[in-house]
């Protein structure tokens, strides 16, 4: 089986990886500093209404949330699987150029954010 290019596993991870970053930088610009940058707070504004407008049992609210939460997970596991080649033997090589590594940490970073956030406001109920 033909494994996919480099450039299709970086453009697809940085495409996952967009929607999740301009919504935390949306709720960031638009909560705590309170300013209004169109490019920042268009992703935040137009999640808000979908949410009032189609309410929680729509398809279109599910591809927000499983874009908000499984695309860094996905970009992260992508850009991974993709710098560990294995070879025939029982080794295993790793080739990395910056931008998987970045794409990586990002992927990371994010799910350890939208993941410790619903950990923290699930947990704020039981209290």
């Amino acid at each position: 089986m033909k494994r996919p290019g480099r450039n299709f596993v970086l453009v697809t991870g940085a495409i996952l990886l967009v929607l999740p970053l301009l919504f935390l930088t949306g709720v960031i610009f638009k909560h705590y500093l309170q300013t209004d940058l169109w490019i920042f707070t268009s992703v935040y504004d137009w999640i808000i209404n979908a949410d009032q407008k189609y309410g929680d049992a729509s398809f279109m609210n599910w591809v927000i949330r499983f874009l908000l939460l499984g695309g860094p997970f996905i970009a992260f596991l992508l850009n991974f699987v993709f710098i560990f080649q294995r070879r025939k033997t029982a080794s295993f090589s790793l080739s990395y150029k910056w931008i998987n590594l970045l794409i990586i940490l990002s992927g990371a970073l994010l799910c350890f954010l939208f993941l410790g956030y619903l950990m923290m406001e699930n947990l704020a109920i039981l209290n």
